[in-house]
């Protein structure tokens, strides 16, 4: 939904790669919906034929949600940007923001990307240079928001990690 609301003030640029995002979540739970149903009536017509596509989104979760998680973020980033180059309007880039924001706080995807992000902005040494006033102003703002937050209970001693995580460790409401 949020991601729809973000089209509506994206610009024709930054409208597709974000319908690729809304694709990538719908293929999912699409998915995840559809073998449920399939492993309660097997017999489900046309099901069978798509079990394979099911077990390949089932087996590749983490990896298309840490892909759309990558976008997500990426947009966000450019978006601050975007309207100095006509990508987008100035408002996407508040909106986009704020969405971040939201989902940093939610999602442990979106803060897996940013550790990820942060950790390989300090091994290059040419970013050492920008980091402090493009990302790391950003990455300071937006976990801001958490430091305050209670961390969930199985999360909170991995939130942090390189390990990657596994799609039953997973809840399902992670999965957005």
């Amino acid at each position: 939904m949020a991601t729809l609301f973000l089209m509506f003030f994206s610009g024709f640029i930054m409208r597709p790669i974000l319908g690729l995002t809304l694709f990538l979540w719908a293929g999912i739970n699409v998915c995840h919906s559809c073998s449920s149903i399939l492993e309660e009536n097997p017999t489900t017509p046309g099901l069978p034929l798509l079990k394979p596509v099911f077990e390949f989104v089932k087996m590749n979760m983490v990896g298309l949600i840490k892909i759309k998680n990558y976008i997500e973020v990426s947009i966000c980033i450019l978006s601050c940007v975007g309207w100095l180059f006509a990508l987008n309007p100035p408002f996407f880039g508040i909106v986009s923001m704020q969405f971040l924001r939201l989902k940093y706080t939610t999602s442990y995807y979106t803060r897996f990307v940013f550790n990820k992000l942060n950790k390989s902005a300090s091994r290059m040494p040419i970013v050492k240079i920008i980091y402090p006033y493009s990302f790391g102003m950003l990455n300071t703002w937006i976990t801001s928001t958490v430091k305050n937050a209670p961390a969930p209970e199985e999360k909170a001693k991995e939130e942090y990690s390189d390990d990657e995580p596994k799609v039953s460790e997973v809840p399902a409401e992670d999965l957005d």
